[in-house]
């Protein structure tokens, strides 16, 4: 697997509707749990494994649990696969994926969490956990802006985080659900938050 699960499941969105959910659980001793969740109906599910079949090397992607295990179980880093699931349900498939990174300062120097930046707090600096969204380029026509939003209809995203301490800033889009829990929503039929074009980074600061 050689991207992040995130960056994986954006790349496939050409196929079809998708509900992706990710959360991150931060404890005040610096581990961490990564929670991602995959929603693909099966009608899709044909285009979905032709992307991972056309890799290089073939890969199964977060739709094998054996790819899981290979990309994640990282002893030397302080990383592992805590959990995997998949089920169908009302004709989808659903994918659960848990990973428990016991110092996430050394998790964050391997690539398995690419699009998450984290800032250690400091009696100068706050605490930061920010993902960062791929972005579709700024550059792109009407006309191109357009078929991908084609494309994307039914398209879902769902970023958590948890932090260690009362949260202090939350950036744009985001729900503070409690005083350690934020949340954003993202979805291609939103026109307020559009997926497919250019979004502020979704971060936290305690």
């Amino acid at each position: 697997m050689s991207k992040h699960l995130f960056f994986i499941a954006i790349a496939i969105l050409l196929a079809g509707c998708l509900e992706l959910e990710q959360k991150i659980v931060l404890s005040s001793d610096g581990s961490a749990v990564f929670t991602f969740i995959y929603d693909i109906p099966n009608e899709n599910l044909p285009a979905v494994e032709g992307f991972f079949a056309a890799q290089t090397p073939p890969d199964g992607g977060f739709l094998s649990e054996s790819a899981v295990k290979k990309f994640y179980n990282r002893p030397q880093d302080g990383i592992e696969l805590r959990g995997y699931r998949r089920i169908t349900k009302d004709n989808h498939t659903i994918v659960q994926v848990i990973v428990l990174a016991r110092n996430i300062d050394k998790a964050m120097k391997t690539d398995c969490f690419p699009s998450v930046e984290y800032t250690k707090k400091t009696k100068e600096t706050p605490g930061r956990l920010e993902l960062k969204l791929p972005k579709f380029p700024e550059n792109a026509s009407e006309a191109d802006l357009k078929q991908v939003a084609d494309f994307c209809k039914g398209l879902k995203l769902t970023c958590e985080f948890q932090t260690p301490a009362n949260i202090e800033k939350i950036s744009k889009f985001g729900h503070q659900s409690s005083s350690r829990r934020a949340v954003w929503h993202f979805s291609a039929d939103t026109a307020a938050a559009p997926i497919y074009k250019p979004l502020p980074p979704a971060y936290v600061e305690w």
